[in-house]
């Protein structure tokens, strides 16, 4: 039988944009904050070896507030960073990134190519979120701190500031779903 690990990713706590620019060095508002204390006091959080972070500022405040709470190492990967909406300059409003992002989602379900885009495409996405993923396949519960985007390529729900989004993975079944993306 093969060692299954337990991910749970969360959404980063409420950002806070001072422009309608996606600023990756925006920190979290006091509700962020706030809201990041709560997530990290979560009973399905109990027994994490290791905190998983984007490099963002808003995910490293919310996974460094985990990871203290836990009293788990706190480790960043580039590759669960944010989906990429714009693959030259990254500077993007919030409104271009939801339009790109609907556009590359509507390919992601239905597994279709609408040609050279300015997005990356979200089998890219997930499939380094994996890449990242399966180093960790050595510990029983992992949190991994991320965006949205990324979440959205393991399932389409919604996701709200620090929300959750528990997964399971083993190494044959990360594998086959690397080699399928």
């Amino acid at each position: 039988m093969l060692f299954l690990t337990d991910f749970l990713l969360i959404r980063h706590g409420e950002p806070d944009y001072k422009t309608p620019i996606i600023d990756p060095e925006a920190g979290l508002t006091a509700l962020g904050i706030q809201k990041s204390i709560l997530t990290a006091k979560k009973p399905e959080l109990i027994g994490t070896g290791i905190v998983v972070s984007s490099p963002t500022k808003r995910t490293l405040q919310t996974a460094g507030i985990i990871s203290d709470e836990l009293e788990a190492p706190l480790v960043i990967e580039s590759g669960v960073r944010e989906w990429m909406p714009d693959l030259e300059n990254l500077l993007v409003t919030g409104e271009v990134q939801a339009q790109r992002f609907q556009k590359a989602f509507v390919e992601y379900v239905n597994g279709v190519d609408l040609g050279n885009q300015p997005y990356e495409k979200l089998t890219d996405a997930k499939k380094r979120a994996l890449d990242v993923l399966i180093k960790y396949l050595c510990f029983k519960k992992v949190v991994v701190v991320t965006h949205a985007g990324l979440m959205k390529t393991f399932s389409s729900r919604k996701y709200r500031y620090c929300c959750s989004l528990p997964i399971r993975y083993d190494k044959d079944t990360i594998n086959e779903e690397i080699k399928r993306l």
